[in-house]
């Protein structure tokens, strides 16, 4: 019956049965091929060959970042470092421009106070100092006068319009149209909660004969009519002015050394040449400033006739605080600059120089 079928269907048992085979060969390979398939699908890492492979990747991240970590806190604190030396660059020239206008500039022992030595050459004049007439404010436990000089300022808009319409006081320099300035550059040191982020910085005070209003300042004497620049602000009869100046100094630069890296030891002493005098003296470095050196001028007091003062000034900055300083790394080398004033006080007019 099955045969003659197949026969009806035109096919042979033997071509059937390679077709048979043909088709049963080829779903056993597509199973075995599935089978294998499903099987690599369900195969895996284990578990601890996950925590080799973790570890490795975790050093390797952990190796970059701190790669990465150190590199940027380096740059910063390069960047920092240029920037503090840079200020402190700024400030020393805004003092030596100033210096360069002074009319007279105090020696270290003049700003302390010394008494008078005519026999000395050069004579030692008297000087009663200056820590009593100035502002209380600039010599303190945290703060310190480093150098002071007079130098001549225009007077204000309000006093010169006073003089056109003649109403000005007794003493008013109209023809002048300047007066005398006193100036005192001071070492501060900082606090917690300061808004200053350094170590110290360095202030700045001046003592003028007028306000912004015009109006004169209580404490001020003019050392042209006293007779004597060292004797400010006592009088030809050394009585002193019955009110001493008020007001707070306003800043120049932050990030001063405090004298973690500038301090003077038994091995490491700052001097200055033969002639001039160290402003301010040992005597004023008293408590905190013991032995600091981050600011400090050498003023020439062996002047020969016809020669002008000149001043020897030093800052050390200290970066600490700023962004990547955070060690011993902030302290930057001493800037040191030579100023040559202009005043005439001192000097011989009949003296002739070449």
């Amino acid at each position: 019956m099955r045969l003659a079928y197949l026969k009806l269907l035109g096919l042979n048992q033997p071509k059937l049965g390679k077709t048979i085979m043909v088709k049963t060969s080829l779903l056993s390979r597509m199973r075995r091929f599935r089978y294998a398939f499903s099987q690599q699908r369900t195969k895996g890492f284990t578990l601890l060959e996950l925590l080799v492979v973790m570890l490795i990747a975790g050093g390797i991240v952990s190796g970059l970042m701190y790669v990465v970590v150190e590199l940027t806190t380096t740059d910063q604190r390069e960047s920092s470092l240029t920037e503090t030396q840079r200020e402190m660059q700024l400030a020393l020239d805004y003092i030596g421009a100033e210096l360069r206008e002074a009319t007279y500039i105090y020696t270290g022992e003049c700003l302390a106070g010394q008494t008078e030595d005519l026999s000395k050459n050069p004579p030692i004049p008297y000087c009663p100092g200056l820590a009593d007439y100035i502002p209380a404010t600039l010599k303190t436990d945290r703060s310190v006068p480093i150098i002071a000089f007079w130098k001549q300022q225009p007077i204000p808009s309000a006093v010169r319009d006073k003089c056109a319409k003649n109403t000005e006081a007794v003493g008013t320099p109209c023809q002048a149209a300047s007066s005398y300035s006193l100036v005192v550059y001071s070492l501060a040191l900082n606090q917690p909660t300061d808004i200053w982020k350094g170590r110290a910085r360095i202030t700045r005070y001046a003592l003028t004969q007028f306000n912004s209003k015009g109006d004169a300042v209580a404490g001020y004497a003019n050392p042209a009519s006293l007779g004597s620049f060292d004797k400010w602000p006592l009088d030809k009869n050394d009585v002193k002015p019955s009110a001493r100046p008020t007001g707070d100094p306003v800043t120049l630069v932050d990030f001063v050394d405090d004298g973690s890296g500038a301090v003077i030891t038994s091995t490491n002493f700052s001097t200055c040449p033969t002639g001039y005098s160290m402003s301010p003296p040992n005597s004023m470095l008293t408590g905190k400033f013991s032995g600091v050196r981050s600011v400090y001028a050498c003023v020439n007091i062996g002047l020969s006739a016809g020669e002008n003062r000149d001043v020897l000034l030093f800052v050390r900055g200290n970066a600490y605080g700023r962004a990547g300083v955070r060690s011993d790394a902030g302290f930057l080398p001493t800037l040191q600059t030579q100023v040559l004033s202009r005043g005439v006080l001192g000097k011989n007019p009949g003296a002739t120089t070449n």
